[in-house]
């Protein structure tokens, strides 16, 4: 979405990567980004952008704007009570950073009749079900993202955010829906088959009210912006509630069988309004890689001929001709500000880590724990198998056979309803080989 490219050009192939410090793992991070991201190309324009909670923003870039970095709510305490420091780059300017820290919930101040929405049960369920905890951490992160969404959009100093006045463009990230989904989707009607009566009763309620509340906070968002600004509502994918939920329960405490992507559903949704945009007009074959361009025309901005995805032109009012779309080689070899971290910073955590491995192979550097050098195996096959995924979609099989060696999956896998017969990819691999 932010870059116009596919992972394999813009560099995030996983929620984590190596960390070259310390031989262990990280979320990925903004200095991993090979390519400038949307807000890198609207400062070089000379345009404002907010960027709120985004994958891999972290630590924050010092572009012409304000960047809230997906790990502001990293480090939360036990007890609402205890101090809650900011993670050290998580906010541009760091002026804003104080505020920034104050406008966070933490789910011990939630009162028990605000989670009644999710959980109308609330007063007969045990007090000791994990779950119940859960719920109000992710409502916490949720109305923590939406406090900083609603500041930014509306600036000023009053706010403390002055940097984010006036500005052009807002990237806003709200994943409540996904995450609750991933641990609660499994409660909602019809009551699957591993779920106790007990549980459906008490949990069936919880994703019917989330999507209610996200709903409830967009109408807030579409208040502050006004009429006059164009607004772009999309999600990276759907999600499964109905017979083709997996049934893979995942427990509380882990995250990795949380984020199974086993309940994704491949199609996301689309919808846009606002100057510059057609109304009642129906899109087809759009993907995630023509937001940015899109965005770039509507900002009336260049797009990069190497962006991988085109400009909704059907979407627009101006009724463009793809040859009237004005373009540069590359945003990536234009000189000027963009707001992008220095040169020694942005390093291949990946080659990093390789280098560490050399080192440490000469005995230079103390080689990583055993367990550490486990997760480190997994991460690279994981890795490997997104790669091969990106190859396999974008028709370049050789690449993904090589990324399927890796990885130890099947070529087939790389797909989640390939559209060719088993004998069909035999022989793609084959040709491959």
């Amino acid at each position: 979405m932010a870059t116009g490219k596919t992972a394999d050009r813009h560099g995030i192939l996983h929620f984590i990567e190596p960390d070259p410090a310390n031989g262990g793992m990280r979320v990925s991070m903004a200095t991993s980004r090979k390519t400038k991201a949307l807000w890198n190309i609207l400062t070089q324009a000379g345009l404002r952008t907010n960027v709120l909670s985004w994958y891999a923003s972290h630590p924050a870039e010092p572009i012409n704007g304000c960047v809230i970095s997906n790990l502001m709510q990293e480090g939360m305490p036990q007890s609402a009570e205890k101090a809650w420091p900011l993670m050290k780059g998580a906010v541009h300017p760091a002026s804003a950073a104080e505020q920034v820290a104050q406008m966070r919930l933490h789910p011990g101040e939630l009162q028990p009749q605000e989670l009644l929405g999710l959980l109308p049960h609330l007063e007969t369920m045990s007090a000791g079900d994990p779950r119940i905890a859960l719920v109000a951490k992710l409502l916490a992160n949720c109305v923590s993202v939406h406090n900083l969404a609603t500041a930014m959009l509306a600036g000023g100093s009053e706010h403390g955010f002055a940097q984010a006045a006036d500005w052009d463009c807002s990237m806003l990230f709200y994943d409540a829906i996904d995450v609750f989904g991933h641990h609660f989707m499994q409660y909602h009607a019809p009551r699957m088959n591993h779920v106790s009566d007990q549980d459906f009763t008490f949990y069936r309620d919880v994703m019917n009210g989330v999507y209610e509340f996200l709903d409830a906070m967009l109408g807030v968002i579409l208040q502050i912006v006004g009429d006059g600004t164009t607004v772009i509502l999309l999600s990276d994918h759907g999600f499964h509630s109905d017979h083709l939920r997996p049934a893979v329960p995942p427990a509380v405490d882990d995250e990795h069988a949380a984020m199974d992507a086993t309940w994704h559903r491949p199609l996301g949704v689309l919808a846009m309004k606002g100057p510059g945009i057609r109304q009642g007009e129906t899109i087809y074959g759009a993907n995630l890689l023509d937001i940015a361009p899109t965005v770039l025309t509507l900002l009336g901005q260049p797009i990069g001929a190497d962006m991988n995805g085109r400009v909704l032109v059907e979407a627009l009012d101006t009724q463009l001709a793809p040859s009237e779309i004005e373009r540069v080689f590359s945003w990536d070899d234009l000189e000027g500000e963009a707001g992008l971290h220095p040169a020694d910073l942005r390093i291949d955590p990946f080659a990093a880590h390789q280098a560490m491995k050399q080192l440490a192979d000469l005995g230079y550097v103390n080689a990583p724990s055993a367990d550490q050098a486990s997760q480190l195996a997994t991460l690279e096959r994981e890795t490997s198998f997104n790669l091969g995924v990106v190859y396999m979609t974008t028709r370049r099989a050789a690449e993904a056979l090589l990324e399927k060696r890796k990885s130890g999956q099947h070529l087939h896998d790389f797909l989640t309803e390939p559209p060719m017969g088993p004998d069909q990819w035999e022989r793609e691999e084959g040709r491959a080989a």
